[in-house]
């Protein structure tokens, strides 16, 4: 969320997303990065579906629907989950079915929520990190409203906190204001930065 901390322009536009995360070698959100990978995969053929997810649903309710932007792509009659825009933890697709899936250091559980919706937990089953959607295809009109809420309102945790996430190897770094965490197979390191320099 650079952009939005440093008040820069940040667009949905495929055009303007290729031009950032390809020519310029640059970062991205969700919105960025799974809008230019559907659009991508749709190109080659894919049968993909722009879904809107809703992190951390589990505890704020239906208000967090739109605040993610997800994939679901079918393959052979099997829907899956695809998503590099929830900070780089995913990096295989999916299937929509109960289970835990490896992706080093991170694990992925996905479960069935008892009001129909599908439910990805970062982190395992049972994890606080996760995000509600259904299989559907998204409200574009819900979409563009959250993604300009979370670029413009003061409440907004990319408004309020930077965050940046990448994943090198097996190895996942995660910063969040001051806090840099290193994620390894069965271990992770946390430190404060004690300068903008560093």
């Amino acid at each position: 969320n650079l952009d939005v901390q440093l008040k820069r322009p940040v667009s949905m536009a495929p055009e303007v997303v290729f031009d950032k995360l390809v020519t310029r070698r640059r970062g991205g959100w969700c919105y960025e990065m799974n809008g230019l990978l559907g659009w991508v995969l749709s190109e080659i053929g894919f049968d993909v579906r722009r879904v809107e997810g809703g992190v951390m649903r589990e505890a704020t309710g239906d208000g967090a629907l739109g605040n993610h932007l997800c994939l679901v792509v079918r393959l052979d009659g099997q829907d899956y989950l695809v998503d590099v825009g929830f900070g780089s933890s995913q990096v295989r697709a999916i299937p929509l079915e109960d289970g835990v899936s490896n992706h080093a250091p991170v694990r992925m559980a996905m479960a069935r929520t008892e009001d129909g919706y599908w439910r990805l937990h970062e982190g395992g089953p049972g994890s606080v990190t996760s995000y509600d959607f259904r299989p559907e295809a998204a409200d574009e009109a819900l979409l563009a409203a959250r993604h300009a809420w979370q670029i413009s309102d003061p409440n907004s945790i990319f408004y309020k906190t930077l965050s940046a996430k990448i994943r090198r190897g097996t190895k996942y770094h995660i910063l969040r204001g001051r806090v840099l965490e290193t994620q390894m197979p069965g271990r992770s390191e946390q430190r404060i930065l004690a300068s903008p320099d560093e």
